[in-house]
């Protein structure tokens, strides 16, 4: 499984190379992409009080071609999610766990884009995204728990949809503003809760 993931990581990383080298063709367009926002789990045993937040990182390439508009991402996510345990007493103090991991993310979008006024593009679509688990981690008032740090599943796939905001400068640079819900098609552990994200991209293509 992990020499499949390896090749399945060199092959994405290859592609991306590829799709920069022609950075030169009008219609296509590469540079960085960050984002930030949080978690929407399903698991109800989660309490309401529990706070997500996710921060994401890496290159986007954006192929453009008429009103379509076409964005693959290679991304680094770091997700966290931090709750406190009523301990009703049976300790002097609550229980705090916190919980860790970390992703590389690969969507691939469709948009249909369409100018709102001259240099501002508004655009709209869906896709496909894979994830490819890297690690993580969980702790109970500082103490790292044992077995924390495994998987069911090294994959698994969301369905991402996007709006984007792009101010284009001629010949020069594009910067984009994104909001993206990914809704989760499958769990990291088996028979696990799915969890849905909600992230603002900011992008700056050349």
């Amino acid at each position: 499984m992990k020499k499949s993931l390896h090749v399945f990581l060199v092959a994405t990383l290859l592609s991306i190379c590829a799709l920069t080298s022609a950075h030169a063709i009008p219609f296509i367009k590469v540079g960085p992409k960050v984002g930030y926002g949080t978690t929407f789990p399903s698991d109800s045993q989660i309490p309401d009080s529990a706070t997500f937040s996710n921060f994401a990182a890496g290159a986007a390439a954006q192929f453009s071609l008429l009103m379509l508009q076409v964005e693959a991402n290679v991304l680094y996510q770091s997700s966290s999610m931090t709750y406190n345990i009523n301990s009703n007493g049976l300790v002097e103090q609550d229980l705090k766990l916190e919980s860790s991991f970390s992703t590389i993310n690969i969507p691939v979008i469709a948009r249909f884009d369409f100018s709102i006024i001259p240099l501002l593009n508004l655009a709209v679509g869906t896709g496909y995204e894979q994830r490819v688990f890297m690690s993580s981690s969980a702790k109970l008032n500082g103490q790292k728990l044992d077995g924390s740090g495994k998987v069911d599943n090294n994959m698994t796939s969301y369905i991402p949809f996007s709006f984007m905001a792009m101010l284009n400068i001629p010949a020069l640079v594009a910067i984009g503003l994104e909001l993206r819900y990914s809704y989760q098609l499958t769990s990291w552990m088996k028979n696990g809760k799915t969890a849905d994200d909600f992230m603002v991209f900011g992008t700056i293509l050349f």
